[in-house]
């Protein structure tokens, strides 16, 4: 069974898509902070939820449910299974 990957942007997002871990530096001091205690850059992650707000949107993650990450540090996809 093959997986087709969709980019999508924050607005799009939705619970089960992948958040791929790829600008740690992106965001402030304290965003980068904690991505730097709990994520490994180059590596994807389950969305759990997301909060959006004027300025920033927050993640969740399946991975890590008690923590919120600023959505500046992702690359989100949307994966379908054909087959």
């Amino acid at each position: 069974m093959m997986k087709m990957r969709t980019k999508v942007n924050v607005f799009q997002l939705r619970p089960g898509d992948i958040a791929e871990f790829n600008s740690p530096k992106n965001g402030f001091f304290y965003d980068i902070k904690v991505a730097a205690q709990h994520l490994t850059k180059g590596k994807s992650y389950i969305v759990a939820k997301k909060e959006v707000h004027n300025w920033h949107t927050k993640i969740w993650l399946e991975e890590i449910p008690d923590v919120q990450f600023n959505s500046c540090f992702f690359d989100f996809w949307h994966e379908e299974k054909n087959g």
